[in-house]
């Protein structure tokens, strides 16, 4: 009989802790360069955020969760990046006036792409997004994590800012908790 049974997928499971604890002692063994041992030992390892990742099908219960963890008492201790697509997070009026997701996505990843290239016909620098702003994105950076902030927040954050919320978000995940 070819179906595992419950003790089989018992003892291929490892929980977090074991794979971490496997990891660690994989990185000692190969790191042990035979020294005394009188710095700390751990000194090396990666310091590694936890990560809660919330997924929805829909925008509402995006919504919903944000707002009852903003209410929770971890609201003002815990840093959350919502991410969205460009149709919902693009404050490009032109871009937004295509409409369709996959106009929509053409046409900012077109805009992207010109940012700052010289163009083949005339030489100069192609204007691209006016919101793909590397200096204004690191202030929205600086800010998105101040609060927690749903999917509308970040849209204002960034037309605040005039920088895009959706490369903004994606940029701040490395920094998020949820």
């Amino acid at each position: 009989d070819s179906r595992a049974t419950e003790k089989d997928l018992i003892v291929d499971y490892e929980s977090g802790d074991e794979a971490q604890t496997k990891n660690k002692d994989d990185y000692l063994d190969s790191s042990d360069d035979g020294s005394d041992g009188s710095t700390d030992e751990f000194a090396d390892l990666p310091s590694v955020t936890p990560k809660i990742i919330y997924c929805s099908r829909t925008h509402s219960q995006i919504s919903q969760f944000v707002g009852e963890l903003k209410q929770s008492p971890y609201g003002e201790e815990v840093s959350v990046t919502s991410l969205a697509s460009r149709q919902q997070m693009c404050i490009n009026p032109e871009v937004k006036a295509l409409g369709s997701q996959s106009r929509i996505n053409d046409r900012c990843l077109e805009l992207k792409d010109k940012k700052g290239k010289k163009t083949s016909k005339t030489g100069k620098k192609g204007k691209g997004c006016p919101y793909y702003n590397l200096k204004r994105s690191k202030q929205f950076l600086k800010r998105v994590h101040n609060q927690v902030r749903d999917i509308e927040d970040l849209v204002f954050l960034g037309s605040t800012l005039e920088t895009c919320p959706y490369y903004g978000a994606r940029r701040s995940v490395p920094l998020a908790e949820v």
